[in-house]
Formats: structure tokens, C-alpha cells, sequence
């Protein structure tokens, strides 16, 4: 059954008028608010949407078994205490995903697998990482653990800079969004959280 709901979520996305490209992209064909319409133009020229690959169905992570995710699966929560920040986190970067919560990047590796973990937002629900410092924890609440890490760096890149997409030999948690924040429309550059793991619950 969970094959047959992927091919029916690819055709979905298929259908949707994503510019595939480089933070992620499209946009509806209706929407009330314009600002959200506008951040997913810009995000979705991100990251190239690469969603969906066929993989076996479990996966041990933290000596447990879990189920591989699929597009728009809850993984778990996104808190960061110091700015008050609290998101649920889904499998997958598509509109669906990014358009009322944080979304996972499937090309990255999941928390516990020991290296880069990248989640991805619009900067309409990012806006509080500008209030964010370097040593402030980040934790992901997953179902099989909560993974504590601590924010190392902040930086702004230009858009056609991926080497925070890439994996690491550690594990190292990457938040990206657009900036800058207050600008409307498309942006070219983004703002990016690096946050080492620091511990697992």
C-alpha cells in the first residue's frame, strides 16, 4: 500500500506548478495570503525536489526499528526554547509539506544517522531564527529519540551555494530558509543554521 501512495503523492506533485531548480519552487493557483504564495516561488528555487525514491521499508535507528518515511509523514517536532520556537517537522520538501510546516529534506540523513540533517522552511515560520544565538540548543523530537543539538554558526549564502546540502562526516543539524526575512518575493540568498548534535535522549 505504501508504494501504491507514493506513485499517487508523485502524481500529485506532478500536477503542481513547481519550478523545479536550486531553494524550492512554485506556487498555487489560489492564495489568500500572498506573502506565503511569494516565500514558496522563492523557497522552492532552494533545493531541487528530489522526493520519493523507492527504499526498503525499516530502518534501525538508535536500536530501534522504525518505518521508512514517506512524502508528508510526521517525523516529529522542531523546539528551540531560547526564541520560543515550535514547529512539527514532515517528510519532504513539496508545497504540502513546507506550506504549514518545516520540512525534511529527503536527500539528507535522518537524526541518528550520523551525519548532515536538513530541514528547510519558509521565512514566513522561520522569522525567530534572526533572534537565535550560537550556542542555543535546537532539539528534534523524533519517535525514536530527542536529538539535542547546539547552534555553531549562523550564515547568510547566496542561493547557488550547496555545500550545506551536503553530507558531513559527523552529525550536524542544517536549517535553511530564505533572507532576507522582511523582503517580499523572490530572494537570492539564504539564511542557514548549523548546529552540531550534541546528545540523544
Amino acid at each position: 500500500m505504501k508504494r501504491v501512495k507514493i506513485w499517487i503523492k508523485l502524481l500529485q506533485l506532478a500536477l503542481f506548478p513547481l519550478v523545479i531548480g536550486g531553494l524550492i519552487g512554485g506556487g498555487f493557483a489560489i492564495v489568500v495570503i500572498t506573502g506565503v504564495k511569494n516565500d514558496l516561488n522563492s523557497f522552492f528555487s532552494l533545493v531541487s525536489q528530489e522526493e520519493l525514491k523507492p527504499v526498503d521499508s525499516e530502518l534501525v535507528i538508535n536500536n530501534q526499528t522504525i518505518d521508512i518515511p514517506y512524502s508528508h509523514d510526521l517525523l516529529g517536532m522542531v523546539k528551540i526554547e531560547a526564541i520560543n520556537f515550535e514547529e512539527q517537522l514532515l517528510y519532504g520538501t513539496g508545497q504540502s509539506e513546507l506550506v504549514d510546516d518545516l520540512g525534511f529534506y529527503s536527500n539528507s540523513k535522518l537524526p541518528g544517522l550520523g551525519s548532515n540533517v536538513v530541514v528547510i522552511g519558509l521565512r514566513n515560520k522561520m522569522v525567530n531564527l534572526q533572534s537565535l544565538s550560537v550556542g542555543d540548543e535546537i532539539e528534534l523530537q523524533m519517535s525514536y529519540g530527542d536529538y539535542i543539538y547546539i547552534v555553531s554558526d549562523i550564515q547568510i549564502v547566496e542561493k547557488s551555494n550547496r555545500e550545506h546540502f551536503k553530507m558531513t562526516s559527523e552529525e550536524q543539524l542544517t536549517i535553511v530558509t530564505d533572507y532576507p526575512f522582511d523582503e517580499w518575493g523572490v530572494t537570492t540568498q539564504s539564511f542557514v543554521v548549523i548546529a552540531p548534535l550534541k546528545m540523544v535522549k
